[in-house]
């Protein structure tokens, strides 16, 4: 395992692991160049968006919340391309980059850094 040094955490990242032993796959974190992080779950077989703000700096991502709480993550890269994320609770979590939308998603983050809307007509 390494730092994750990259300054380019911007895209699609589903979530493929846990150290939680109920972990439900599907949950995805998409974050846009407009430092906006959006993460997807399924919510009784409906797809739900939330967002919050977040900056990276070297291995650290925080999230913004709109009541002013923040949270640091430090991202752990893997052997196998993951980044590993640990919550404060000590759980372990392994995400990986999309490089393409999977069928079930609401909303995906392009080449660009925007987040599209999949469920537009």
């Amino acid at each position: 395992m390494k730092a994750f040094v990259t300054e380019n955490i911007i895209g699609s990242w589903l979530f493929t692991r846990s150290s939680q032993p109920n972990f439900t796959p599907g949950i995805v974190y998409h974050f846009t160049s407009e430092n906006k992080c959006y993460w997807e779950i399924d919510h009784g077989g409906k797809r739900l968006l939330s967002q919050v703000r977040y900056r990276f700096a070297g291995n650290k991502i925080t999230l913004i919340y709109s009541s002013g709480t923040e949270h640091d993550f430090e991202l752990t890269a893997e052997d196998d391309g993951s980044l590993m994320v640990p919550s404060p609770n000590g759980t372990k979590w392994w995400m990986v980059r999309l490089i393409s939308p999977e069928s079930y998603l609401k909303a995906f983050v392009d080449e660009h850094g925007r987040l599209q809307d999949l469920e537009v007509a």
